[in-house]
């Protein structure tokens, strides 16, 4: 998935990531392409910082079961940002509920992030469909691409040819 999402990445583009492994490993692929990346997660940081990838880190409260960092200093600097795109995950997706996460905190830090992009990219491997956690994140009218590794379910490709969202298999 990260290397397919590498190639919505441009030369010069800034890029905002939230703390999800799959984004981690999009990140440790961004060396040598003139990118900035804004980042949730400390994983993701310290890749970026060991890259040499000029960076910003949204940091907050630290939570260490997703490494990742939430609260109020995060949510100032994402209503403050504009990236081009963003990179997510969730836990699960269903047409019914959307992009949805078990943790409250990290559902408020990731939709906020999407709020704050010009082109939203979800990445979702096949596990997550027909999937969910507690809290919705996102709907599906919320993203414009959605990179998955296999063909997804009847009722999700129905749903995409209702919205305009670019599904791409890698």
């Amino acid at each position: 998935l990260a290397r397919a999402a590498l190639s919505f990445v441009g030369r010069g583009d800034t890029v905002a990531v939230d703390a999800s492994t799959t984004a981690l490993a999009l990140v440790k692929m961004l060396a040598g392409l003139e990118v900035k990346v804004l980042a949730t997660g400390l994983d993701a940081a310290i890749a970026l910082a060991a890259s040499s990838v000029p960076f910003t880190l949204a940091a907050g409260e630290f939570q260490p079961w997703a490494r990742s960092f939430v609260g109020p200093l995060v949510m100032t600097t994402l209503r403050r940002i504009h990236p081009d795109t963003i990179f997510f995950s969730a836990k699960g997706f269903t047409v019914e509920s959307g992009f949805t996460d078990p943790y409250l905190a990290e559902v408020e830090t990731k939709a906020q992030l999407i709020a704050s992009g010009r082109q939203v990219i979800a990445l979702l491997d096949h596990s997550k469909f027909g999937r969910t956690a507690l809290y919705t994140l996102a709907d599906l009218t919320a993203v414009d691409v959605l990179i998955t590794d296999r063909e997804p379910t009847r009722e999700v490709r129905e749903a995409l040819e209702g919205v305009p969202v670019m599904l791409f298999l890698a």
